[in-house]
């Protein structure tokens, strides 16, 4: 048997703590409510959030070379 050589991975690149806490925040904030669904809380999210999620795609943008 041959061994395998390991898959080259991509390098992770977390999100600012800010905006996990403001996803943290929002899902429960709105996790009881009437008829939610995961799709109405991302809308609501992005238009609550809008400014923060700008935010972490900026600094995404600076860190991460383009493909």
């Amino acid at each position: 048997l041959q061994k395998k050589e390991p898959v080259k991975r991509r390098n992770y690149q977390g999100s600012q703590k800010e905006l996990l806490e403001a996803m943290d925040k929002h899902i429960k904030s709105h996790i009881n409510d009437d008829n939610y669904k995961p799709s109405n809380g991302f809308d609501l999210f992005c238009k609550e959030y809008l400014d923060l999620i700008k935010i972490e795609v900026n600094l995404l943008n600076s860190i991460v070379p383009a493909l």
